[in-house]
């Protein structure tokens, strides 16, 4: 342990780390446990160094290599992703999940015919999962595919009614396309789901904002801050500092002999 301990991230996870019971096993499990709660925060910087540790316990953790990819999509990193899912590939080949990840970061970097035969694989493989069809979906945005909506749907009717990520992710996808009417529609089941959440909100926040709404912008981030008081409006979405990101993707590189 150790290796990436100086590349703190601020965030309610890092406290929450540093706030629990020292009997608490420091352990794969935990950080895995940690890294999942980061990112369903939209604390991605945090989820990404989570992972990492991780692997400093068990480089063989297939959830570890994905979540990392993944995070770094969600921090519009997607050569890096790309790297970093090919690393991952090399252990877990025809991983369903990865392959599908590879793909969304293919299709962000204009690589479409790469992107569609990557999604491809992936609903090749046995199985059905949400992030499978969210990630078709993706591909088919970045190809200006109108079929986008049938993935998405099967995305949120594989995640289940009650859940509240996935609205929440596909309306991310749709913020990243530019597609502010159709995100707010999925981001308002997010929030519908789970009022709690102040990512919700705020992401919320960002799609009224750009449809200029901004009464009911401003609202949605008063929601946010009233539910975490660290939040700040879109503020605390995406990269909060890009150059310590930098500098961690840098580190985790050196460490797994990672190169571009």
């Amino acid at each position: 342990m150790g290796r990436f301990s100086n590349l703190e991230f601020e965030g309610s996870e890092e406290r929450r780390e540093e706030q629990a019971p020292q009997e608490a096993a420091r352990d794969e499990k935990y950080y895995i446990a940690m890294a999942k709660d980061a990112f369903r925060d939209g604390k991605f910087e945090n989820a990404l160094r989570y992972y990492s540790r991780s692997l400093e316990f068990d480089a063989r953790l297939a959830d570890a290599w994905l979540g990392q990819v993944q995070a770094l999509i969600e921090l519009e990193e997607a050569n890096e992703a790309r790297v970093w899912a090919d690393k991952g590939l090399e252990q877990f080949r025809d991983h369903a999940e990865l392959l599908a990840a590879k793909g969304v970061a293919c299709g962000r970097l204009g690589e479409l015919d790469k992107a569609s035969a990557l999604s491809d694989a992936s609903l090749e493989q046995k199985g059905e999962s949400a992030y499978r069809w969210r990630a078709r979906g993706d591909v088919l945005l970045a190809r200006n595919d109108r079929n986008e909506e049938f993935c998405f749907a099967k995305a949120l009717t594989a995640a289940g009614v009650q859940d509240a990520w996935e609205p929440l992710a596909v309306g991310r996808v749709y913020l990243h396309y530019e597609k502010w009417a159709t995100a707010v529609k999925h981001l308002e089941t997010a929030v519908d789901r789970n009022k709690q959440s102040a990512f919700a909100w705020v992401e919320l926040g960002r799609g009224l904002e750009k449809l200029g709404m901004s009464d009911r912008a401003r609202q949605a981030y008063r929601n946010a801050k009233d539910i975490d008081p660290r939040r700040e409006g879109a503020k605390t979405s995406g990269v909060e500092d890009p150059g310590l990101v930098a500098k961690f993707i840098a580190a985790v590189r050196r460490a797994f002999g990672v190169k571009r």
